[in-house]
């Protein structure tokens, strides 16, 4: 079993090196700016939590607002289907997403008329 310090220096060398080739293949950086900023970010990381427990969510909520973004953003009234093949979910999950933001945005635009009116 790996000791904590061995996970933090593969999680490090990991985040540096993810680090650097997303900067070369997103923006296009050049290899000794990609990995200048990969090995900052990454001693940074250490600087301010090494010595500490780090925890890393899976980002499954992150993951699921994503996704929701995505099918309100694109929504143009009658594309379900194609939305629910998109974002691989079915159709009922995108009617579910666009009645929450129908009820949402309509809550925001035009309140209840009481205070505790909570069905509007």
């Amino acid at each position: 079993m790996a000791k904590p310090d061995e996970k933090l220096a593969t999680f490090l060398a990991e985040l540096f090196a993810q680090t650097a080739m997303l900067l070369k293949q997103e923006l296009k950086l050049g290899d000794e700016q990609a990995e200048a900023i990969g090995y900052k970010l990454a001693d940074t990381i250490r600087q301010t939590h090494g010595g500490g427990n780090i925890y890393v969510p899976k980002g499954v909520s992150m993951d699921r607002a994503l996704k929701q973004h995505g099918i309100i953003k694109d929504f143009r009234g009658s594309n379900h289907a194609e939305l629910a093949k998109k974002y691989d979910c079915s159709d009922v999950y995108v009617y579910q997403v666009m009645r929450a933001y129908t009820l949402a945005t309509r809550k925001t635009l035009q309140p209840g008329l009481f205070a505790d009116d909570e069905n509007n």
